[in-house]
């Protein structure tokens, strides 16, 4: 590991990252380091000193997860809860509205953005895509070299600036992010990956996201689109030969059950973004205006802490139910690396309105190296 290994392809980045182990479990988010240092839970805090002179209000929080704690997506759900009813000592009632009762993914963003749902969760890049083209971005394979750098990336300037673009563009206020479980990995029913010919023949299933199929194609494997609902089913079925996502997903799905085999390659960091209606927000209270997005950082700490305890203690949980688990060589996730990053981004370029966001984060992301103190490694 060497002081300049900043090189902007992303492969020297990786090299030294990814030997310097976790140095934090839940990344900052930008502006809300007072919530974070009160140290108090969203489900005790106080309420506000003039709660019995605002307005009674009732909403829905709606997102697609199993209403399990366990899952990011309830837990932000129940931690908006509790910080808003608590916070209005009552007079804020949040309804959650889980599984999908609501509709679909593309249904959810819908209804945000014509104000017929006062919030919705649980929506990944693939979700949002086809409503905001500029979410490819960080599609590109290999970018990030550590989930600290991921998030700090979306957490400080650039991530605000790509928050604020895309709530001019969808009409929408963007409450909460939060990683999608982590970086995503290949995973089969069998076959065994550790080399890039090992690609050569195997169908996985991947997001509605074009960006993410041509990941895998560039690796020499066919992406086939299905939706998460029937993907337990498809896997157990051999209708394809794997998948791929991130650990605590694997977990939530229960795909060891049907699944023999990870390779950690972490060929993209998936984020979920927290969306709430303008129109409904702009018609609150200032003061519960103030609360919603208070709540929404809540939602988005209590989701990362999640997530980084699924992936402390999932490798460990999968490997005892007979997953093997593959961390490969730096050596051969940079072969993966050179096979995708030029091919992914020549359709991210083409399906963005504005492709010069993909040199943005790439500087970010050397940005966030010398600023967390990586580059003295």
């Amino acid at each position: 590991m060497t002081s300049d290994s900043t090189d902007t392809t992303g492969g020297d980045r990786r090299t030294f990252m990814k030997g310097m182990g976790t140095l934090a479990a839940v990344g900052m988010l930008a502006g809300c380091q007072a919530l974070q240092d009160a140290g108090a839970g969203a489900d005790d805090v106080e309420p506000v000193e003039d709660a019995d002179e605002l307005p009674e209000e009732e909403m829905t929080f709606a997102h697609l997860a199993p209403p399990n704690i366990g899952n990011h997506n309830h837990r932000s759900a129940v931690t908006f809860q509790e910080y808003m009813e608590n916070r209005s000592d009552g007079r804020f009632t949040v309804n959650i509205s889980p599984a999908g009762e609501l509709g679909s993914s593309t249904e959810l963003v819908e209804q945000t953005m014509d104000d017929s749902l006062e919030v919705a969760a649980g929506l990944a890049e693939g979700h949002i895509a086809p409503f905001y083209p500029d979410i490819n971005v960080y599609a590109d394979p290999y970018a990030f070299p550590s989930i600290e750098v991921a998030q700090h990336v979306m957490d400080a300037e650039f991530g605000d600036e790509l928050r604020a673009d895309m709530e001019a563009e969808l009409g929408v206020k963007v409450i909460g992010w939060h990683d999608n479980g982590g970086f995503r990995n290949y995973f089969t029913g069998g076959p065994r990956i550790e080399t890039l010919e090992d690609f050569e023949g195997l169908t996985f299933r991947n997001m509605q996201i074009e960006a993410h199929q041509e990941i895998t194609r560039a690796l020499g494997a066919t992406p086939e689109p299905i939706d998460w609902t029937e993907l337990y089913e498809a896997l157990d079925q051999g209708v394809v030969d794997g998948a791929e996502g991130s650990l605590p997903l694997f977990i939530l799905g229960n795909f060891e059950e049907v699944q023999e085999f990870m390779i950690l390659d972490g060929h993209v960091w998936s984020y979920i973004w927290i969306f709430a209606s303008e129109g409904w927000f702009d018609g609150l209270h200032p003061r519960y205006q103030a609360m919603v997005r208070e709540a929404g950082i809540w939602a988005s700490v209590d989701a990362r802490k999640v997530n980084a305890v699924a992936r402390d203690r999932g490798a460990e949980y999968v490997e005892d139910h007979g997953v093997e688990i593959y961390d490969p060589p730096l050596d051969t996730v940079e072969t993966f690396r050179e096979a995708t990053q030029e091919p992914v981004r020549e359709i991210i370029r083409d399906q963005m309105d504005n492709p010069e966001k993909i040199e943005d984060m790439t500087q970010a992301i050397d940005d966030a190296i010398e600023g967390l103190g990586f580059d003295q490694y």
